[in-house]
């Protein structure tokens, strides 16, 4: 190769080797440049230029004080931002604190900057504290930081807002219920107005009014429209997980789609899995509530789907129903129109006991009166339970209700009774129905339980709150029909007042020893029989039998007179 050559070649393979040179001198210039602006924009740029400037900003929009305790800093690592220090926020139109900050700290767009110009990057809370009261006449005092106008006053954008170490309070002084949020920490995706944002929450949750405790987790995306005001909140998923009073509680709530405005609030679905358990009992439920609509005067569910399982050691009953529900809050009214479903009741611990039945109720309650009435259907096989109540709580409670019960094999869900030794009698304590008011009718037919088998009974059941009467007793108890009243006063040694008549009764089918059987053997219609049990009540009245038989013995025209304590 010719020396020509050689050097045409040398000088082709210099030029991207001289280029790459005169970029990195390009560069380094660039790098220097910026650095002597940095230098040039941390000595001429004074944060603090602005500060009444940002508390005059928030007294125009909030008609609230802004203060900002310590000078402003700027600061360039790990990005360049602002530190605002410790900043507090009082009430409206006075100086009484509502919400403090220890720490707040922006960062900033750089390029803005060169024009004396504030664009707001991120945003760092550390240690807010707010109180949110609502007073006895309703109003409360942060209403007007969402005072509902039509047309924004300004418009805003920030990449993002993080919270951490804060606590948020709320007193009801109505009902002096508190209800606070504490260790909470929120980040949050890019805000800027009418843009949704996508929002992660934690906080410790503590409702003393209903023992209420609880690590709470909230995520979802949100979008807050100013031009018409409105929230709409996208795949929200709640979970909570603490003591529910003596219970412990595991909670999920999600919906995809729930929005709010002036009008009220509203989600075309809702599910929720609570579960409590508190042993030796548990309970898991599973709703979903469908076309769910709330505004100021009421709550109405369309539909609301549930599925429960309660455990208590060995027993286990579960349950699916649906209802629609309606709550209309100024006359506190809640509703159950249309109740159905299925139930079934088990008791592992005894082979025979169980229960499957179908349920349709529907009910109304006035929880403002404490008035209700409910009207029921109860199905088990060809068993069959009916009835009507009505209830008021005004002066003590108070039941009116007709019940009606026939053809129930309980040998089928209960375990049969045991032929035992006989056993000293002993009252029962009935003082936990002091107060109770009853006026009822009670219906039973073609009720079998092995070895009895009742065919009717049929009574009215009044109670004043001292004294429980059955009175018109026709009763039909094996071979045996009883008439006449009964009453029995609500105490823990309750007393006894019969007047009733019998056609015949036979006591050796009810026999579960020898220790009844009269030692005279020889028929007599005036036999000693031994009477010891009726000794335990504090019975009185009397009780007339026209046949009775023990053992081999057939008295007639019995008359038993009981005279108890006074």
């Amino acid at each position: 190769m010719s020396a020509l050559n050689r050097m045409s070649a040398l000088k082709t393979i210099s030029r991207p080797a001289v280029l790459l040179k005169y970029l990195g001198y390009g560069l380094a210039g660039l790098l220097l440049a910026a650095l002597l602006l940095l230098s040039v924009l941390l000595l001429s740029f004074n944060p603090n230029d602005y500060k009444q400037q940002i508390v005059n900003w928030a007294w125009d929009k909030t008609g609230r004080n802004l203060s900002l305790d310590g000078d402003i800093k700027l600061t360039v690592w790990p990005q360049l931002g602002v530190d605002l220090g410790a900043a507090s926020l009082s009430k409206q139109g006075n100086q009484q604190p509502f919400a403090s900050v220890t720490h707040v700290q922006l960062s900033l767009a750089w390029l803005p900057l060169l024009k004396k110009e504030w664009v707001v990057g991120t945003v760092y809370l550390d240690g807010l504290n707010a109180r949110l009261i609502q007073h006895a006449d309703g109003s409360t005092n942060f209403a007007d930081l969402f005072d509902g106008d039509t047309k924004p006053t300004f418009s805003y954008a920030i990449d993002g807002l993080i919270v951490k170490n804060s606590r948020l309070d709320y007193l009801n002084e109505a009902s002096n219920s508190r209800i606070q949020l504490s260790n909470l920490s929120i980040k949050t995706g890019r805000i800027a107005q009418d843009q949704a944002v996508d929002l992660a929450a934690n906080f410790k949750l503590d409702a003393q009014a209903a023992k209420l405790i609880s690590q709470v987790k909230l995520q979802t995306r949100l979008l807050y429209q100013s031009t018409a005001p409105s929230l709409l909140a996208e795949h929200l998923r709640l979970s909570m997980q603490g003591q529910l009073a003596q219970a412990k509680l595991d909670a999920l709530v999600s919906a995809e789609h729930v929005s709010a405005n002036s009008h009220g609030l509203s989600a075309p679905l809702i599910k929720a899995n609570v579960s409590l358990a508190h042993a030796p009992h548990a309970i898991k439920t599973r709703w979903q509530l469908s076309a769910l609509s709330a505004h100021a005067d009421a709550v109405n569910i369309g539909q609301a789907n549930a599925d429960l399982s309660y455990v208590n050691g060995k027993r286990l009953l579960t349950s699916h129903f649906n209802t629609p529900i309606s709550v209309q809050w100024p006359a506190a009214n809640v509703s159950l129109s249309q109740l159905s479903g299925q139930m079934r009741w088990q008791d592992k611990a005894l082979k025979s006991a169980g229960l499957k039945a179908d349920i349709k109720l529907t009910a109304q309650a006035n929880l403002k009166h404490g008035t209700g009435q409910s009207r029921f259907h109860f199905a088990s096989g060809s068993g069959q339970l009916n009835g009507d109540i009505e209830f008021s709580h005004v002066t003590g409670a108070k039941f009116k209700f007709n019940l009606a019960a026939e053809n129930w094999d309980l040998n089928t869900y209960l375990a049969s009774p045991t032929k035992t030794e006989t056993t000293q009698a002993s009252p029962v304590d009935l003082s936990l129905l002091t107060g109770l008011q009853l006026d009822g009718q009670l219906k039973l037919a073609n009720i079998d339980y092995a070895p009895y088998q009742l065919h009717t009974l049929q009574a009215r059941l009044l109670s004043d709150g001292k004294t429980l009467r059955a009175k018109g007793l026709r009763l039909h108890l094996d071979d045996s029909q009883i008439r006449g009243d009964v009453a029995v006063t609500l105490q823990a040694s309750p007393a006894y007042k019969v007047n009733l008549a019998i056609d015949t009764l036979d006591l050796n089918r009810y026999q579960t020893s020898d220790k009844n059987k009269p030692a005279n053997k020889a028929h007599s219609a005036k036999a000693d029989w031994d009477l010891a049990d009726l000794k335990h009540y504090n019975a009185s009245g009397d009780i007339r039998i026209s046949q009775l038989r023990l053992g081999d013995k057939l008295a007639k025209q019995v008359h038993i007179s009981l005279q108890g304590q006074p």
